[in-house]
Order: structure tokens, then C-alpha cells, then sequence
């Protein structure tokens, strides 16, 4: 998500951050997640390859409200032997696409009587 925003924002929340970084994520400096942001930018998903859990790897995507600011995220996270760099080539996208028609209708909400929301609560009624 912090590479969906501007690197003024990204700053704020890395001083905001640093004690809690300091004191228990030692190994993500701020520029450590400066250039995870950067790799992020360039490859158009987030990578983590086990950084938290050894052998739990993840992608991820921002996703966009109204608003045009990041709102929340989609990620796919697996054991590394199946997050391998020809499956991502195959996943990322998949997830950048989902994320864009997220991103899409939550710029155009429906009305009431549409949405999911409404359709739910006539079948629960």
C-alpha cells in the first residue's frame, strides 16, 4: 500500500513508524522499505518473499476508493513452492485485474436497490 502513495506520505509514515520498527523489525529499516517501495513501483505488485515467515510468500496490489487514494489491498500468499517467479508472472496480473474492477466499481457505487447489500438483505428478509 505505501506504494500507492506519494513519497511525501511514505516518509510521514516511516518517522511515525521507526520506534515500532526499532524496537521490533529490526531487519525493515526505513531504507529497507524505501526500496521495497521503489521495487514495488517498478514491478507493479509487492513481493515478500518469506520476510516475515520463512517459506510464506505473498503478492499484493493496492486498490483504489473514490477518492483515487489507496483504500486496501488484494494479495495472494502461498508456500514458497508455489509462489515461484513464472507463477507470479502468471498471478500478478490476474491480481492487478481484480484489483482494478475493485477499484472501478468502488468509484461508481450502485444504488441501493443494485448493490450486493440490498440483494443480501431481500433474500435474509
Amino acid at each position: 500500500m505505501l506504494s500507492a502513495m506519494p513519497d511525501d506520505e511514505v516518509e510521514r509514515i516511516l518517522e511515525v513508524l521507526r520506534p515500532e520498527l526499532d524496537l521490533h523489525y529490526k531487519t525493515y529499516s526505513p531504507d529497507f522499505i524505501r526500496n521495497a517501495v521503489k521495487e514495488t513501483r517498478v514491478a507493479g505488485f509487492a513481493f515478500n518473499p518469506g520476510r516475515l515467515l520463512p517459506g510464506s510468500w505473498a503478492i499484493g496490489v493496492p486498490v483504489f476508493g473514490a477518492s483515487g487514494q489507496c483504500v486496501g489491498a488484494l494479495s495472494i500468499s502461498a508456500i514458497e513452492a508455489r509462489l515461484s517467479e513464472a507463477r507470479r508472472a502468471e498471478l500478478a496480473p490476474i491480481l492487478q485485474q481484480e484489483a482494478a474492477a475493485l477499484t472501478d466499481r468502488l468509484a461508481r457505487p450502485e444504488s441501493k436497490k443494485g448493490s450486493h447489500a440490498a440483494q443480501y438483505q431481500r433474500r435474509v428478509s
